[in-house]
């Protein structure tokens, strides 16, 4: 069985991807990096569905129009105030899954 360095490559390659903007990082609720291929903004952007309880992590692309019109906004007003260009966003909602709210009761 080979060393455990190959891990640290997976590892490694995986925070480049990252870094370079091919990939996107979502922390899990155990603490766990889950990757993502970002692919073109177009086709690609989305936001998470979070749950709690199970840690299932869904997709979602609801008012993705509504959110470019007022995140363009924001960065506008962002860049003004505070010289920062703004590269990329995410956003996760935390909550339960229908799974998880049927269990519980």
């Amino acid at each position: 069985m080979p060393g455990l360095g190959w891990l640290a490559t997976i590892y490694g390659t995986l925070e480049l991807l990252t870094r370079l903007g091919f990939l996107n990082r979502l922390l899990t609720q155990e603490g766990q990096n889950r990757y993502e291929f970002k692919g073109s903004l177009a086709e690609a952007h989305h936001h998470h569905l979070i749950c709690l309880s199970c840690g299932q992590i869904m997709d979602t692309t609801e008012h993705i129009q509504e959110e470019t019109t007022l995140i363009r906004k924001m960065e506008e007003s962002i860049r003004e105030k505070y010289n920062f260009f703004i590269q990329d966003h995410q956003t996760n909602f935390y909550g339960l899954c229908s799974r998880c709210q049927k269990s519980m009761g």
